[in-house]
This record gives structure tokens, sequence and C-alpha cells, in this order.
């Protein structure tokens, strides 16, 4: 292949690159914890959209098992966030193999 031909192929790359990073934005991945009563929400480019506590577990005062129900679903939500990017940016080729799951 020429310098020339590799040149078009890395622009139309970056091109679908682009356009992947733009759609993870729209997607999104939740985790939960105890049932849902705390769930965290991230957009597909690990962005925090939302966390809820569910206001009977805050009422019980127990800071530490909060954290370990926010840490938990946060984990989930961040590996369901993971999957997403890996498979929007997988279907890219040249991409796809060099990514992993």
């Amino acid at each position: 292949m020429n310098f020339l031909n590799m040149a078009k192929q890395l622009q139309s790359m970056q091109s679908e690159l682009k356009k992947a990073r733009s759609a993870l934005k729209n997607l999104t991945a939740e985790g939960q914890a105890a049932g849902g009563a705390v769930r965290v929400e991230l957009s597909g480019s690990m962005e925090v959209k939302h966390i809820h506590l569910d206001p009977a577990l805050v009422a019980q005062n127990d800071a530490r098992r909060l954290e370990t129900l926010v840490k938990e679903a946060l984990s989930q939500a961040l590996s369901r966030a993971q999957q997403l990017a890996a498979s929007q940016l997988g279907s890219i080729p040249g991409l796809g193999s060099g990514l992993g799951a």
C-alpha cells in the first residue's frame, strides 16, 4: 500500500472515530446496587449523568454501607460503559482488533 492510500485510510478512520465518540455521548450505561436503591447512570463516554439514592437508604445513616453501594453501582456502570465503547469503536475498520473488550 502506498503512502497516499494509507493517508486516505487514516483520514477515514479518524472521521469514523469522531462519529463513534459523538454517538457514545448519547448512549447510557446504568449500574445499580441494593436492588436498585442505588443507581448510577453514565454516558457511553464515561460522564456521570445521574446518581439516585433511595431516601430510605440514606435515612439509615450508614455512610460506610452507602459508600460501598455507590462504589458497586459505579463499577457496574463503568463496566457497561466500557463495553458500549468497545462495541461502538470496534465497528471501525482497522480499530476493532486493537481494542480488546
